[in-house]
């Protein structure tokens, strides 16, 4: 079972960053990352660039992060994205 795991997740992180090398990730991660917290919804089209159409109160709770340049700010959520990963196996394996 563990063995199987482990090849799902690495078949997972070869698919994941196959997706960021061919230009399709961090789309969303950019459009948290861009967000003025004077103009959350300025502009935002559904599926336009950068468009923010989330709550105030996430853009208000990562908005520390947002300060960073975005190469930081994209490894720091990737690496949060990871983390869940994990967390949500066992819980599945737990509970069915």
């Amino acid at each position: 079972m563990q063995a199987g795991l482990t090849v799902a997740g690495l078949m997972f992180t070869a698919l994941y960053l196959l997706i960021l090398v061919g230009g399709q990730g961090f789309l969303d991660a950019h459009a948290y990352w861009a967000t003025d917290l004077a103009h959350l919804y300025q502009g935002a089209i559904v599926g336009g660039r950068d468009a923010y159409l989330y709550s105030p109160a996430f853009a208000q709770l990562i908005w520390p992060l947002t300060q960073l340049p975005f190469p930081a700010f994209a490894a720091i959520w990737v690496i949060a994205e990871g983390a869940g990963l994990p967390v949500r196996v066992v819980d599945q394996l737990e509970h069915g």
